[in-house]
């Protein structure tokens, strides 16, 4: 035990440094499930997210907010651009940004909860000339596969001196998986119209790149003996596989991985930002101030997805089991950060 909090700790003493040694301009981004509204914890919240210091923050869970009070939780840590979107079941969701964004779509339609998705331009004094050079280079080659050509093309912007990307925001059912996949199949379609994605929030669905770690600490038998007493949890992480056993059901983000564009910023920070093995596992539920019972077992829940052409400005990746976040939800929240270089 001692072992693991050691390595834990210098893998993210690492991704400090390497966040302080980008020289042109490190963009960090934060999602946060913040519990039903964090209507006890709020001003632990506001003190998490100053301290954090994010250019933009993903938010689930705006139980009983409204759009002035994201606007006004938003100025407080420094964001002047903001945008709600009023789910019908209540839960809403959330965006706020340093940086003035164009909203391309906010809608329930097709979602259980809602997305929402925005365009950011991000402005950089002096765009790095490897940048230049990229975008050049994917530009003039017409060699490219069609739908790899305009990656670059739109994601540096060389007469505005800007980083052009898409944000989408979600919060998928809680419910069973073939309703989680059908919103899968929602997020997919976007990450094909617009291949410079990030994709932030709580996915309600496993990971296969977590799969050591369930595998090791018998997550299988935990949400089993769990599901006997409440049947939720088989609709939402188990299923029948091919060869007729109960197994961990990884679908839904296999359909991003695979059928998408996306990659998963925590495979992408430890196989090739610190160059390990991808059996590290923090869990982003639960918390100790945990209320929820589809939380049975340490579960990752909560996800930073990115397309291939933004995953290789990746340098840190976390989930933030530090003080605050031990109070203010019963979810963890993930950032990550990039490096325009």
């Amino acid at each position: 035990m001692k072992q693991t909090i050691v390595i834990l700790v210098l893998i993210a003493f690492l991704g400090i440094i390497r966040a302080n040694e980008c020289e042109t301009m490190s963009f960090k981004l934060l999602t946060y499930n913040i519990g039903t509204g964090a209507s006890s914890t709020y001003f632990e919240l506001i003190d998490y997210i100053k301290d954090e210091s994010p250019d933009i923050v993903a938010l689930q869970e705006l139980n009983n907010w409204s759009s002035n009070k994201l606007r006004e939780t938003g100025q407080s840590w420094g964001h002047e651009y903001t945008h709600f979107l009023h789910a019908n079941t209540g839960y809403h969701l959330g965006i706020t940004s340093k940086y003035e964004f164009d909203l391309i779509e906010s809608r329930t339609q097709g979602f259980h909860h809602g997305l929402i998705e925005i365009k950011i331009k991000v402005p950089m004094e002096e765009l790095n000339a490897n940048l230049i050079k990229k975008r050049m280079i994917y530009e003039d080659d017409v060699d490219l596969d069609e739908t790899i050509q305009p990656i670059y093309e739109d994601l540096i912007d060389v007469d505005d001196y800007t980083i052009n990307f898409y944000v989408l925001v979600s919060h998928l059912t809680p419910d069973a998986t073939k309703d989680r996949l059908n919103e899968a199949h929602h997020l997919d379609h976007q990450s094909r119209l617009h291949p410079n994605t990030i994709l932030m929030g709580d996915l309600n669905a496993l990971s296969v790149y977590d799969k050591y770690h369930y595998d090791q600490n018998n997550t299988l038998l935990q949400l089993q003996e769990e599901a006997l007493s409440n049947y939720k949890i088989r609709e939402k992480f188990l299923y029948v596989n091919e060869d007729g056993y109960e197994a961990l059901d990884y679908r839904v983000l296999d359909l991003l991985y695979n059928g998408g564009f996306f990659t998963d910023s925590k495979d992408i920070y430890y196989n090739q930002v610190l160059h390990k093995n991808n059996d590290y596992f923090t869990h982003s539920v639960p918390t100790s101030s945990n209320n929820d019972i589809m939380h049975a077992a340490p579960l990752r829940l909560d996800y930073i997805l990115l397309t291939q052409s933004l995953s290789e400005f990746l340098i840190d990746y976390k989930i933030d089991h530090s003080y605050y976040p031990e109070l203010v939800s019963d979810h963890y929240p993930v950032t990550i950060s990039l490096c325009f270089e």
